[in-house]
């Protein structure tokens, strides 16, 4: 009975000694995360909504075809809608709404971003049309635009001025620049950004009691001069007008052209500059001595005009992956990317994201969350179910895609990760 027992004691002393073992196998080895550190390339990537841009007249649709074929690196295109014939008309006629239709569905085809502006003048012979007549045009031009929001980066307000610049008017109270700023507020889908000529005229329509949360910049005058002719004057300088941007200013849709190359067109200022104000587009042809001059120069090794090029907007990458240990191995997985942008704007307000696993070819997908720290910082977490864990594993992938409106087409961006490989909306940006 004794050596029984004793044989008992023996077989339950290895089982715990097994378990033990167990135990601790699977702590190191199921337990817990690794963490993997990733790097940004200098490479140029193409997003939606941001970049260098080509101004076409909403009558020449054909031209986004040849701006396709003579800039294939351009994704941007300046809508312009000359409203001079149509001055003492409270109603446009159909042909011009179907024309900005035409050019915003040719735009769609060709997976081109639309920045939009109308105006009473773009030659310079400006004259007023009646007030009421202005915001009857803003409306049915709004209801035109609608359908295409996934199309276009946003909506300058224009309408006033020579150009649309908001000067050389009878209109210049700030009782008529916060009605128009209202009229598109209330006439555009909530998700189309809106951008004014100056700082002070947001400052205006929160005083005045309307939401400033999607209204940007668009300035015409960059690195102009010390005021950037007229943008910078009054009550603020240069210098408080560039803080407050960057403090108060929550969208990424601004931009604008650099008529001339002055001391503020400096490299270094420049780059300090466009991350001040949030920069997402720039005029590729106006002007091209700044291009040049920039090109002249360097910042962080990099030519200065591709440096710019390559971080306006949002310019994201993973700097850091934790998941699960062994995750090879299991049925679900645990995963936290870090991801830092170096851009000069936010990312757009919106996107979604996914994660995916490609496990020898075969993918799985899910949604993840997003959270934003600043406009530097953000994590995406989520769990990873892989329906095929129980295979040999001989090839891996992480993925994320990030995505606007269900995935539209051109509503997906690209990391900017060194080894990314982009397709079909997904960045795999880590292989094991």
């Amino acid at each position: 009975m004794g050596n029984v027992f004793i044989g008992y004691a023996r077989i339950c002393l290895f089982a715990m000694f097994i378990l033990k073992n167990l135990f601790v196998y699977c702590q190191d080895n199921f337990i817990g995360n690794v963490e993997y550190e990733l790097c940004e390339s200098m490479e140029a990537v193409e997003n939606p909504c941001q970049g260098d841009y080509v101004q076409i007249d909403s009558g020449s649709p054909r031209q986004l075809y040849a701006l396709r074929q003579d800039y294939p690196s351009c994704h941007m295109a300046l809508l312009a809608c000359d409203l001079r014939k149509y001055a003492a008309q409270p109603v446009l006629p159909d042909e011009k709404l179907e024309e900005l239709k035409a050019f915003l569905k040719s735009a769609e085809e060709l997976n081109l971003s639309v920045i939009f502006r109308a105006a009473y003048d773009f030659d310079g012979k400006y004259e007023d049309p009646d007030f009421s007549i202005l915001l009857s045009h803003i409306r049915q031009i709004a209801d035109a635009l609608n359908p295409y929001k996934h199309v276009l980066a946003g909506v300058q307000a224009g309408m006033l001025g020579a150009y649309g610049e908001w000067n050389q008017t009878k209109y210049a109270a700030p009782r008529y620049r916060v009605q128009v700023i209202k009229e598109w507020q209330n006439a555009l889908d909530p998700q189309i950004a809106i951008s004014v000529r100056r700082q002070l005229f947001i400052r205006e329509a929160k005083e005045a009691g309307l939401s400033t949360d999607r209204l940007g910049i668009y300035n015409d005058g960059l690195f102009s001069s010390d005021t950037d002719l007229g943008t910078y004057v009054g009550e603020y300088g240069r210098n408080s007008e560039l803080a407050w941007s960057k403090e108060h200013i929550k969208t990424p849709f601004n931009g604008g052209e650099m008529p001339f190359v002055s001391e503020y067109t400096d490299i270094a200022n420049a780059v300090k500059e466009a991350g001040q104000l949030q920069l997402s587009y720039l005029n590729r042809l106006y002007n091209e001595k700044v291009w040049e001059y920039w090109s002249a120069q360097t910042y962080e090794g990099v030519p200065g005009d591709q440096y710019i090029k390559n971080h306006l907007g949002a310019r994201l990458f993973v700097s850091k992956m934790k998941i699960s240990k062994n995750y090879r191995y299991r049925r679900s997985m645990f995963v936290e990317l870090e991801l830092e942008n170096t851009g000069f704007a936010a990312l757009d307000d919106g996107y979604k994201a996914y994660l995916l696993i490609r496990y020898n070819g075969k993918t799985t997908e899910s949604e993840a969350e997003i959270t934003v720290q600043s406009k530097e910082r953000m994590t995406v977490v989520g769990g990873l179910d892989n329906l095929y864990y129980d295979g040999a594993p001989k090839e891996v992938s992480i993925g994320l895609k990030l995505c606007k409106d269900s995935g539209s087409k051109g509503c997906f961006f690209q990391l900017a990760n060194q080894g990314n490989h982009f397709a079909s909306g997904t960045n795999w940006f880590w292989n094991d």
